[in-house]
């Protein structure tokens, strides 16, 4: 199931941080020759569960792009000759149109923009495979983890 959440710039991160989580985690093996190595594992998730976390991923990043883009179109209207990694010179050069800059980023990270994301089953969230609780806690905050369907007998 899809629903709709209108999430500033901070939550669309934390969600993101939190879907980025349950793709795969680091194990350390014992080795043989070489001594212990660091490898990365996948979760156990299933394949419609893990393709509803790599749409939802997606979906995010395309947000997060899109204020990346404005900020990036709000540097350029009052810097259009400069580069955004001379920011810290050029507030010191000319203050008033670095505050102008802050003030259009402020606006833009608490603008909420509206997300389709996939919901996922608790059964498959909390089911054998131990996910981050971390990540599940955000996900169940934002009610991204809904109880199973019960199907008729």
């Amino acid at each position: 199931m899809k629903i709709t959440l209108s999430l500033d710039i901070n939550k669309q991160n934390s969600l993101f941080a939190a879907f980025s989580q349950l793709d795969k985690h680091d194990v350390v093996t014992p080795g043989v020759e070489n001594g212990p190595k660091v490898v990365s594992v996948l979760y156990q998730i299933g394949g419609v569960a893990r393709r509803s976390i790599v749409k939802n991923m997606n979906a995010l990043r395309s947000s997060l792009q899109s204020f990346e883009d404005a900020r990036k179109q709000s540097f350029n209207e009052l810097w259009p000759e400069k580069d955004m990694s001379e920011l810290p010179l050029l507030s010191k050069d000319n203050p008033e149109k670095f505050k102008k800059f802050i003030s259009d980023v402020g606006k833009l990270v608490i603008e909420k923009d509206d997300v389709e994301l996939f919901t996922l089953f608790e059964s498959v969230m909390y089911g054998k495979e131990e996910l981050p609780s971390d990540a599940l806690a955000v996900l169940d905050q934002h009610n991204l983890i809904i109880e199973d369907e019960k199907k008729e007998v």
